[in-house]
């Protein structure tokens, strides 16, 4: 499964039984909700950003092309539950998987693993904060990288 750039409407509900490939980012301004299926082997579905996971050296490259943000909260509500979020790469300001400007933002029983930062600020490796409200429950954030390593998340 694919998806191009999507502006959430009001009250959609998404759920994934299977892993999906995202393109570009989704812009969060009004309420989504996402909900994995886990497998009959209880694996939980991923949403990957296409990030190859180039190094340079022991440290990810920042120059490699591939990847994007999955999501950029301004307002509204995105609520995740029960998936895996890898493979992102964030803007010039950070935020691989997430970029929270506004709005609320809501993880239960999720992973947000082997995303990366950004280009030159890089602040933010799993997820990059400015304003709105983050609540994690029961959410595993490891493996992050980010450009400011003072800022890794």
């Amino acid at each position: 499964m694919r998806a191009t750039e999507i502006s959430a409407l009001p009250g959609v509900v998404s759920r994934f039984n299977a892993n999906c490939s995202i393109l570009s980012n989704i812009y969060i301004r009004g309420t989504l909700k996402i909900t994995g299926v886990a497998d009959s082997n209880g694996a939980k579905p991923a949403i990957d950003g296409g990030w190859d996971g180039t190094h340079d050296g022991n440290f990810p490259s920042y120059a490699t092309p591939t990847g994007v943000r999955l999501f950029k909260v301004q307002s509204g509500t995105l609520i995740i539950d029960n998936m895996i979020l890898t493979h992102c790469k964030g803007g010039q300001h950070g935020g691989g998987a997430f970029k929270i400007t506004g709005g609320s933002v809501t993880l239960t029983s999720s992973i947000i693993s082997r995303n990366i930062g950004g280009t030159t600020e890089g602040h933010g490796g799993g997820l990059a904060i400015s304003g709105g409200s983050v609540i994690l429950k029961n959410t595993i954030v490891s493996n992050n990288w980010a450009l400011r390593m003072e800022r890794r998340g």
